[in-house]
C-alpha cells in the first residue's frame, strides 16, 4: 500500500490514532483546551461539533498561525477563542471573530499584553482599540505586570465591555487603589494578590470594591502567593470574596480549617479568568 493511501487526514498510523483519540475526548462531554496549530483544521472542526453537541466547551488557543477564515468557521461552530496581542491579529479581524462567536454562541477572550495608556501617549504601534473590541462583546483581559495602566483608560474599557455585554478582567499586581472600584462599578472582575491586604484599611477597601462588583454581577478574586494573614482574610472570605490558594491552606489543627469548605464551594464563571482560574497574569 502506498504511503499516500495511508495518509488520509494524517501523515501516519500514529497520527491517525492521535487524531481519533482527540476526537473521542472532544465527544466525551468534558471541556477541551487545545492550540489551533496542534491539529489540522478538519479535525478541529469535527471536534468542535462533537464537543458542543455534548454541551462541553471547546477552548481554542490562538497561535496566530491559523488563517482567519478557518478560525471564523471554528467559532461559528461553537469554539471559544482565547487570543492575545502576541498573536498579532488585526483589529478588524478580531471584530469578525466576535461576530462569528455570536453566531456560534461562543466566547472571545482577548489578552492585551501591553500597557493601556492615555490616548495622547499612544503611538503607531497601538493598533488595537480596546473600547471598540469591548463594544463588540469581546472579553478583554489586562494586567499591570509589565507596566502601569492609565486608570481613566481602564475605566473606559470596562464601560465599553459592559455596554457590549462582556467584561473587563483586570489582573492588578500593584498596591490597592480606590480606582479599582470604578472598574467594578462597570462590571469588571478584579484579580489581586493576598499580600496586598495588610491591615484593616485594606480590608475595608476590598469590601467596598467587592460590594460594587457584586452589585454588577462580578467579584474580586484574591490569589495567595504565600502564607496569608488568615485573621485578615477570614472576614473577606465569609463575605464571599473569591479566594484562590496556590498551596494547601490549613493543617487539620488550624482554627481556619472551616474556610476550606467555603473556598471549595466557590464556582467561577469561565469568563472571569483567562483559561485557568489559578493563574495570576
Amino acid at each position: 500500500m502506498k504511503a499516500e493511501d495511508v495518509n488520509d487526514r494524517g501523515s501516519s498510523k500514529e497520527e491517525q490514532e492521535r487524531n481519533f483519540h482527540f476526537l473521542s475526548q472532544a465527544g466525551s462531554g468534558m471541556d477541551v483546551t487545545v492550540r489551533d496549530d496542534h491539529y489540522e483544521f478538519s479535525w478541529l472542526l469535527d471536534a468542535v461539533h462533537s464537543c458542543r453537541k455534548k454541551n462541553g466547551r471547546f477552548r481554542l488557543i490562538d497561535s496566530g498561525k491559523t488563517e482567519g477564515l478557518q478560525l471564523e468557521w471554528l467559532l461559528e461552530a461553537g469554539a471559544d477563542l482565547f487570543t492575545s496581542s502576541n498573536a498579532v491579529r488585526e483589529e478588524e479581524e478580531l471584530v469578525r471573530f466576535a461576530t462569528a462567536c455570536r453566531k456560534g454562541r461562543a466566547v472571545l477572550a482577548y489578552f492585551h499584553q501591553e500597557a493601556v495608556l492615555q490616548s495622547e501617549k499612544k503611538n503607531d504601534v497601538d493598533r488595537i482599540d480596546l473600547m471598540k473590541l469591548g463594544r463588540c462583546g469581546i472579553y478583554i483581559h489586562l494586567s499591570d505586570k509589565e507596566a502601569k495602566n492609565d486608570p481613566a483608560e481602564l475605566e473606559k474599557t470596562a464601560f465599553s465591555c459592559r455596554k457590549g455585554g462582556s467584561w473587563l478582567v483586570y489582573y492588578h499586581r500593584g498596591v490597592l487603589e480606590k480606582s479599582l472600584g470604578s472598574l467594578t462599578e462597570n462590571g469588571a472582575w478584579i484579580h489581586i494578590l493576598s499580600d496586598r491586604i495588610q491591615n484593616e484599611e485594606h480590608v475595608m477597601l476590598v469590601k467596598d470594591i467587592t460590594a460594587a462588583a457584586r452589585s454588577m454581577g462580578s467579584n474580586m478574586i484574591i490569589h495567595s502567593d504565600g502564607p496569608a494573614e488568615w485573621n485578615i482574610l477570614e472576614d473577606l472570605i465569609e463575605e464571599k470574596v473569591v479566594f484562590i490558594p496556590k498551596t494547601r491552606c490549613f493543617d487539620y489543627k488550624s482554627p481556619y480549617k472551616f474556610l476550606e469548605k467555603v473556598i471549595a464551594r466557590t464556582r467561577l464563571p469561565f469568563q472571569s479568568y483567562y483559561l485557568y482560574p489559578d493563574i495570576m497574569l
